[in-house]
């Protein structure tokens, strides 16, 4: 039996609602999923935590931090699509599933193979036969399915730089650990620094000018550094006694600029020359651990190593 969606109706586990206008269900958790006009979802449970089928229309989502190991779940008849905490959409049509991630990340799993896909901020992914099954950014256009990927095209002259992630899409990509330990797991980087020894993640690009934001969580240490041009210049990042926080970065000729959760913090001299091409590094003290996430840059001038 399909139910038509009223406001304040409760739905359990097994109902099928149908849309004929935007309609909001909400968990008791705080995440919420808006449907738009022409949806039709299956409440169930797709996984160990909570979650619904989508089985046709579109759906916009902002999901509250879940449980380690208990991603909020939505499935579609080609898609599962696993989500810690984030905001993105999925439409569902015949034989075509699409998510465009605008922050967080999302592991998007292909029914017919089991191959995966992990999205960050502002990429998007298709599953469908005539598309290659990737993650790409927003502003890039979808390959066919099989065709080689297009050279990256250079922006029009005045255009606004494009976000990029800042790591690969399944692993640390370019970044070398210089110490201690670094691992990567549904989009998140963590870095374990030993008892005597910190830990550095080190690119291997270098920027001149670069534009980043992240999320970043520092614990078992009072602070954690974002260093910039190698160890150039660096700021600290506290603790915030466990919780993440929002680190943004700007570095435009001489004026390089860090703010953590909106509010500047200072620079500190590494080698203390003026600001110069580099690669960045993340580093935490001895006996620290440091996580990062949807961390993306934009640059105006690169320079590759």
């Amino acid at each position: 039996t399909t139910l038509a969606a009223n406001a304040g109706m409760a739905l359990r586990s097994g109902d099928r609602l149908a849309v004929n206008g935007p309609v909001a269900l909400v968990w008791e958790d705080g995440s919420r999923l808006d449907l738009a006009a022409g949806a039709q979802v299956r409440v169930v449970r797709p996984g160990t935590g909570p979650g619904l089928l989508l089985e046709r229309g579109t759906l916009t989502a902002e999901i509250a931090r879940q449980r380690p190991g208990l991603p909020f779940a939505i499935a579609t008849a080609e898609a599962r699509i696993e989500v810690l905490g984030t905001h993105f959409t999925v439409s569902a049509q015949a034989q075509r599933t699409q998510v465009d991630l605008f922050t967080g990340v999302v592991r998007m799993l292909r029914v017919a193979d089991g191959s995966k896909v992990v999205l960050r901020g502002m990429e998007t992914a298709t599953i469908a036969a005539d598309v290659e099954f990737a993650a790409h950014p927003f502003s890039e256009p979808v390959p066919a399915a099989g065709a080689p990927a297009p050279a990256p095209a250079a922006a029009p002259t005045g255009a606004e730089p494009v976000w990029i992630p800042l790591f690969a899409t399944d692993g640390l990509g370019e970044w070398s650990p210089q110490h201690g330990t670094w691992t990567e797991h549904d989009g998140v980087v963590r870095g374990v620094a030993g008892a005597q020894d910190a830990a550095r993640l080190l690119g291997r690009r270098d920027y001149q000018d670069v534009e980043l934001t992240c999320r970043l969580r520092v614990s078992d240490a009072l602070v954690a550094e974002l260093q910039v041009g190698d160890y150039n210049w660096f700021a600290e990042i506290p603790a915030h006694d466990g919780a993440w926080v929002a680190v943004a970065l700007t570095q435009h000729g001489n004026d390089l600029r860090v703010t953590v959760d909106g509010l500047a913090v200072p620079l500190l001299p590494g080698a203390g020359l003026p600001p110069r091409a580099g690669p960045l590094a993340f580093y935490v003290r001895p006996g620290g651990a440091l996580e990062i996430d949807s961390a993306r840059v934009r640059v105006p001038t690169q320079t590759p190593r």
